[in-house]
């Protein structure tokens, strides 16, 4: 077994000692966690819930956001739709619910308004997998109820198009929009 250098080691210690002096406060560290990009100033995003139901109640519709754009202006973040009801309600041939799971693919912001277009992701058995659609979300802020609507197998690529989608009143939960100013 090879004994480390001592005179290396010590130099390496000293260095090591001389950098842990007092802490300069203005720096960021290398070892804190970077703040998350949603608490930026300035960044576009959509998040929260949404629950609709349709059909005198045999079909119930949760979805949860979180989108934003990348300082470059790329889209980034996912969202789930949880439908539950029968089959020939939610378009899929099992019934019961139905969890969705859509990777964000574009996403286009107006004052309180945004299309998001996703491709879904998960599960694996979807037999709709690998395709996508344009969901429309509007912030109702103090003034209105907060609105989601979706434009299914529309290109989700092409959310900046902003296809006329008609959209529900949300009856539970709460969606922020922010664009960025």
């Amino acid at each position: 077994m090879t004994r480390p250098n001592s005179l290396a080691t010590l130099a390496f210690v000293t260095v090591l000692t001389a950098c842990a002096g007092t802490p300069d406060t203005t720096a960021p560290s290398a070892l804190a966690p970077a703040a998350p990009a949603l608490s930026r100033i300035g960044m576009s995003s959509v998040t929260g819930h949404a629950e609709n139901t349709f059909d005198n109640g045999q079909l119930l519709r949760n979805t949860s956001f979180s989108a934003r754009l990348l300082p470059d202006g790329t889209p980034f973040g996912e969202f789930e739709v949880v439908l539950t009801g029968p089959g020939r309600f939610t378009g899929y041939p099992d019934e019961g619910t139905q969890p969705i799971h859509f990777e964000v693919t574009c996403l286009d912001i107006e004052g309180n308004r945004a299309w998001i277009g996703g491709r879904i992701k998960a599960p694996k058995t979807d037999p709709y997998l690998g395709g996508g659609d344009v969901w429309y979300v509007e912030d109702g802020g103090d003034t209105g109820p907060d609105k989601v609507g979706v434009a299914i197998g529309y290109r989700p690529e092409a959310c900046h198009n902003r296809p006329a989608i008609f959209a529900s009143p949300s009856e539970r939960g709460e969606l922020t929009v922010h664009d960025g100013n």
